[in-house]
């Protein structure tokens, strides 16, 4: 895959991580943001996205409900779907491998967590920049 899409294009306001990443979607309306051309590539924790988002190109796993299996099409759909998000998750945890993330800050200052996952993520387009030289 291109090292191009392998980067990370854009950082929201960091967010305590008890918080659902479906929430902070809905109440920030993030998606005004991106342009409809754009398709948004989300897990299964967004379900109801698509009656929020009609006119949008909206990539969804399927999600076994109680009661029945998804149907061998459906786990195949899985599958591509989640090899091509793979590369979100590695910029997840390529971000978080700095460790500024992961450990609690002590000080006072709600900036300094948006200015560490600034740093962290600009470290990770670096190192894929310098990867992908000859």
């Amino acid at each position: 895959m291109c090292d191009e899409f392998k980067r990370i294009l854009y950082l929201g306001k960091t967010k305590p991580g008890s918080i659902h990443d479906f929430k902070i979607f809905k109440k920030e309306t993030i998606s005004n943001s991106i342009p409809d051309l754009v398709g948004h590539w989300v897990d299964k924790g967004f379900d109801g996205i698509k009656n929020l988002l009609p006119s949008s190109s909206i990539v969804i796993p399927h999600k076994r409900r109680r009661g029945s299996d998804l149907t061998n099409e459906q786990k195949e759909e899985n599958k591509i779907i989640s090899s091509l998000r793979v590369v979100n998750e590695h910029a997840i945890g390529g971000i978080k491998k700095f460790g500024s993330l992961s450990q609690k800050y002590r000080n006072k200052g709600n900036l300094i967590a948006d200015t560490f996952i600034n740093v962290a993520a600009g470290l990770w387009n670096l190192q894929i920049l310098l990867n992908t030289i000859p």
